[in-house]
């Protein structure tokens, strides 16, 4: 893919673009494909072990210079009651990524019903099929924590390969 290292550093009316800076442009930091994936099975856990929430995604990057941006929305979740909270991370495969910790901690009392969105861009240096996934996990490791409360809100992960 073309980078912006391509193109000429400056261009002045009345120059032709040639075949070679029109290919440029167009290659520059485009979108190259978009994979989403929509979960609403319940999910629930009391331990602060992490374990898979649900939305996941394959994507097969184009090239090793791609990056991946990666948008998930956890609805539907919240923690039941004690000092606990929803840590939630993203993974790649068996790396995690990214963490959000910390989520609905309202000391003792039961939240229901939120959303946690996590954005992330990745820089995988692959041309491997690569999933990913959100994990969660109760903090306290007392009291169970969920997402799709009742499997009536959909979680979702979007994933962008955008060229570099």
């Amino acid at each position: 893919m073309a980078t912006p290292r391509d193109l000429p550093a400056a261009v002045t009316v009345g120059d032709t673009a040639t075949a070679t800076w029109a290919n440029d442009i167009r290659g520059s930091f485009r979108v190259l494909q978009v994979v989403t994936n929509t979960n609403s099975t319940a999910y629930s856990n009391s331990t602060s072990t992490f374990t898979d929430v649900g939305p996941s995604v394959t994507i097969t990057p184009q090239a090793t210079s791609s990056k991946i941006l990666v948008i998930c929305n956890v609805n539907g979740a919240g923690k039941q009651t004690n000092n606990t909270s929803l840590d939630l991370r993203l993974r790649r495969q068996t790396t995690t990524i990214y963490t959000a910790g910390n989520n609905f901690i309202t000391g003792t009392t039961a939240t229901n019903g939120g959303s946690v969105t996590m954005v992330y861009l990745d820089s995988p240096s692959s041309t491997a099929a690569l999933t990913y996934k959100v994990q969660g996990a109760s903090n306290g490791n007392n009291a169970s924590v969920y997402a799709q409360l009742l499997g009536a809100s959909d979680s979702t992960i979007t994933v962008f390969e955008i060229s570099a």
